[in-house]
């Protein structure tokens, strides 16, 4: 029982990784956190205003601390 559900484990992750060539959207994140960045240091929010606040605060908060 528990060799099947390793197996299985092995073989969702093997298939995720055979995605990330397909689905890479790391190429703007330097972008999202810079933003964040600005609104955790400054409270301000000037930099590239398109999208919402809150996901890049989240992703900006660890490279703050």
């Amino acid at each position: 029982m528990a060799a099947g559900l390793a197996a299985l484990i092995l073989l969702f992750c093997f298939r995720c990784y055979r995605t990330y060539r397909v689905f890479n959207d790391t190429a703007d994140e330097a972008a999202h956190i810079a933003c964040g960045l600005e609104m955790v240091q400054t409270g301000r929010y000037t930099i590239e205003a398109q999208h919402p606040p809150l996901g890049r605060v989240l992703l900006a908060v660890p490279a703050w601390l």
